[in-house]
């Protein structure tokens, strides 16, 4: 691609850092910048500003990969997206466009550019739960991946809301529980030790039907 194709414009994507990796490989040059940030802050958008007016022979990129953007920062950035100096493109990556105000996305044309998401298929029967399945299965998967730890729990708290109890027999600790072991997946936390409990859990309200 002739860098010179590439205009502002906004990317939704769902995968923002390999947005961000096939971007730089594609513009092929180190006069860039990023702000990459959770939030784009109103002093995140006045030094973007401050950069985009710093003179550049060549063609500049500032490239901002967000999750949020408040009004305030938005409010900032109208005039240099209005009329932005010379040999100045700048490209926003974020996982949806709403976060944009209808000012911002009438100025910028808008790329989607959403990948599929991988299925993650689970070898375990649940209707099946026993000592020796969740045996045979932690045996089978000790170094069970992030992300198929997450797709696991999704399962068992399915199964565990279709358990024949009463809202009131679903005890607020055991839901606490299935929230605790969300929040250590993702600190990532050993998902064996994980699993294991969730398990035992599940058999345990399985063996008081």
């Amino acid at each position: 691609m002739d860098l010179n194709d590439i205009k502002s414009h906004i990317i939704v994507t769902n995968s923002p850092q390999n947005t961000l990796l096939n971007l730089i490989k594609t513009i092929n040059t180190n006069n860039y910048r990023i702000f990459d940030k959770d939030e784009f802050l109103v002093e995140d958008a006045h030094e973007l500003i401050s950069h985009a007016y710093i003179a550049s022979e060549n063609i500049k990129y500032l490239i901002v990969k967000t999750i949020s953007c408040n009004i305030v920062s938005q409010n900032a950035l109208l005039k240099l997206l209005e009329e932005p100096p010379a040999n100045i493109v700048i490209l926003f990556i974020v996982p949806n466009k709403s976060i944009f105000l209808p000012t911002i996305r009438s100025r910028l044309p808008i790329k989607i550019e959403k990948t599929p998401k991988e299925e993650i298929e689970i070898d375990f029967d649940f209707d099946s739960l026993g000592i020796k399945s969740i045996f045979e299965f932690l045996k089978k998967n000790k170094q069970m991946e992030k992300k198929e730890a997450k797709v696991f729990l999704e399962k068992a708290f399915e199964y565990y809301k279709k358990l024949p109890f009463s809202k009131e027999q679903k005890l607020a600790s055991e839901l606490e529980e299935f929230d605790r072991s969300f929040r250590l997946i993702e600190l990532n936390s050993p998902a064996k030790n994980i699993i294991s409990t969730i398990l035992l859990l599940l058999l345990e309200k399985k063996s008081a039907l």
